[in-house]
């Protein structure tokens, strides 16, 4: 078994009693610091697409507007129980990987609905967008602190934060002007 990662730090060990850990100007020189930034804005922009127009997709894809309720109840239950899994699987997995996996089920998730038709495709959707949202609650916060150790922690997470919000204000709005110029959410 391989011993996990240290967290990246400064060059030099921190004194006894300092946090170990990069500041918010030295994470936000990796690579990595803007990886997540992408993700973090590209994640939460099509989420926040996706559910405040869940409904109305699925309905515009034959659904009546009942069930496509309850496909959504179905999907925040599938993300219950995958963020319980999340938080016990990222105690046991590379954090990376396991972020980089979910990251990957969310893009599948979402070309997916490009070709809802059929039952087991809408069945995929909801499946792969439930366990991926829950999932990623119990995986994101674990991922911030392994990335870029803890000294500037609540920095660096609140610079992830801001494109959480612009995801999340602009992916709606998007999703509405879609479909207020062609009246279909399909693209």
């Amino acid at each position: 078994e391989a011993e996990p990662e240290a967290p990246a730090t400064d060059a030099a060990a921190p004194a006894q009693g300092e946090v170990a850990g990069l500041t918010l100007a030295k994470a936000r020189r990796t690579s990595n610091f803007w990886l997540v930034v992408v993700f973090t804005l590209m994640v939460n922009f099509a989420y926040n697409m996706v559910i405040m127009h869940f409904v109305p997709i699925f309905v515009a894809s034959g659904i009546t507007e009942a069930r496509a309720t309850h496909l959504l109840g179905y999907t925040v239950g599938l993300s219950f129980i995958g963020k319980i899994a999340g938080g016990t699987i990222t105690d046991y997995v590379s954090i990376k990987r396991f972020m980089a996996l979910i990251w990957v089920g969310f893009c599948l998730a979402c070309l997916s609905l490009f070709w809802v038709g059929a039952l087991w495709q809408i069945w995929f959707f909801v499946v792969a967008w439930g366990v991926c949202l829950g999932l990623s609650g119990g995986a994101y916060s674990p991922l911030i602190p392994e990335l870029f150790g803890k000294k500037e922690l609540s920095s660096i997470m609140s610079f992830f934060m801001i494109f959480q919000v612009a995801g999340a204000g602009f992916g709606p709005k998007v999703a509405g002007m879609i479909f207020d110029r062609t009246q279909s959410y399909q693209v």
